[in-house]
């Protein structure tokens, strides 16, 4: 959940900006925008007013998204962490959260103004207090990375550029990682498609994909249907007001990869759709070495189903899973 501190730094931007009505077209367009290019790029922002929109009416959802992908990362002792593209901070803020002995935190965003809104926003931030946090205002495509780190974040970045750009990025963040790179992406069809693309060059580049993969296989999913995951956030007010809506929680959808220098232990399946529970059963989907796995879990099986009672969309699982494909 986002830090009361941080919600009220929000909050603070948006009265200092003073006009309402010009946010909520501005995040109006933006979803337009959005919309029409399929998901595939943002487009650039072309005010300071959708920067702002951008931040009321997203980094909620982002947040949430890395928060919930965070847990999966099998590393400790992260001390050190780069986001590239950090837009307004979002996903440094939920690593430094995550990994309280990370004490070196490095962001580089295009966008200049954005780039002075995620200063204003975590200068001085309690929960950051006695870490070293610095800014860069870069390009992408051109920054050379002169330093490593223990993680590269790429959070919803790669999928508003071109395949070609998507790449160069990848190298630069896989040749800056010490220990390995997260990518976020909204979890669309094509964001997606982007992502097994990605995975593949990553897997080439000696690549360990810890998750949400419980392998290194091609991706089992049948054409039409894609991996992504589901996680609900509480809105705050501001994020209400941004959007115009009462309902006060919101479904983020997102795909992501977890890719590492080294092999780590990871689950022999994940649970790749929400559970469906029934009276006296569970039925669970699974992505497993052999191919997608159906299980339907009996009260009988007492350890098993309690398991699965308490088991989520995302969730790791570990089982007897053969690897023959069905």
């Amino acid at each position: 959940m986002l830090p009361l501190s941080f919600q009220r730094r929000i909050q603070s931007l948006l009265e200092t900006t003073g006009d309402k009505p010009s946010l909520v077209a501005a995040r109006e367009q933006l979803t337009e925008r959005y919309r029409s290019k399929q998901g595939t790029e943002r487009g650039g922002f072309i005010s300071s007013s959708e920067i702002i929109a951008y931040v009321a009416a997203r980094l909620p959802a982002t947040f949430a998204s890395i928060e919930a992908i965070l847990p999966h990362i099998p590393l400790k002792n992260i001390s050190s962490v780069l986001d590239l593209g950090a837009g307004p901070g979002t996903a440094a803020l939920a690593s430094a959260l995550y990994w309280p002995e990370c004490q070196k935190i490095h962001l580089i965003e295009g966008d200049a103004f954005m780039s002075e809104i995620s200063q204003s926003l975590l200068k001085g931030l309690p929960e950051l207090q006695h870490r070293q946090v610095s800014f860069q205002k870069a390009n992408l495509l051109s920054v050379t990375i002169e330093a490593s780190y223990d993680l590269v974040l790429l959070s919803y970045v790669l999928n508003e550029l071109a395949a070609h750009d998507q790449k160069v990025i990848l190298q630069k963040a896989w040749d800056s990682a010490e220990k390995g790179v997260i990518i976020v992406v909204p979890g669309t069809p094509i964001g997606y498609q982007h992502l097994m693309v990605l995975r593949d060059l990553l897997i080439e580049a000696g690549a360990f994909i810890a998750a949400p993969c419980p392998h290194h296989e091609e991706c089992p999913l049948k054409e039409g249907d894609w991996c992504h995951f589901s996680t609900r956030l509480l809105r705050p007010s501001f994020h209400r007001k941004i959007k115009d809506v009462s309902l006060p929680y919101e479904d983020e959808k997102y795909s992501y990869l977890v890719a590492l220098r080294e092999p780590v232990p990871r689950p022999s399946a994940r649970i790749i759709r929400k559970p469906l529970q029934r009276s006296g059963h569970v039925t669970l989907d699974f992505c497993t070495p052999g191919g997608i796995k159906r299980q339907t879990i009996s009260r009988r099986d007492k350890e098993r189903y309690r398991l699965a009672t308490k088991a989520v969309w995302g969730d790791g699982w570990d089982d007897n899973f053969t690897n023959e494909k069905e």
